[in-house]
């Protein structure tokens, strides 16, 4: 990659592993009262994947943030599991990067959906959050 040069492309991947802790469930999460994987949690890990991808393929002067989830999360995941995360590049559209991401336990998938992340230089985005505060 050259110097200042962003070099992502459809297919690039990133795989990411965590373990499911008290603070990542629904009940520490506010998002449901059960000790189970918390669907926000879920979102997270996957945006983190994601940034993976683009992390090792970005210059440093540049990032991304999240623009769009569209996830289905319809498998309960315990406290103490492992869950593995994948997200991969399908689609480039000018500075959005489309993913498709998937989520999987011991048991198998857990969660799959679609996720967008918008890059740019980061004193754009410096300069757009200054506009709002």
């Amino acid at each position: 990659m050259k110097k200042g040069q962003v070099n992502i492309k459809v297919g690039m991947v990133a795989e990411l592993s965590a373990t499911v802790t008290e603070d990542k469930t629904a009940k520490q999460m506010g998002s449901g009262r059960s000790l189970v994987l918390a669907t926000p949690a879920l979102v997270a890990l996957m945006e983190a994947a994601a940034q993976e991808v683009l992390d090792a393929h970005m210059p440093e002067d540049w990032e991304s943030v999240g623009t769009g989830v569209n996830l289905t999360h319809g498998v309960m995941t315990p406290v103490g599991a492992q869950v593995r995360v994948k997200a991969e590049v399908v689609g480039i559209a000018g500075k959005t990067v489309e993913f498709e991401v998937c989520a999987w336990d011991s048991q198998g998938e857990i969660g799959r959906g679609r996720h967008q992340r918008m890059l740019a230089k980061s004193r754009t985005f410096e300069r757009m959050l200054r506009k709002r505060v």
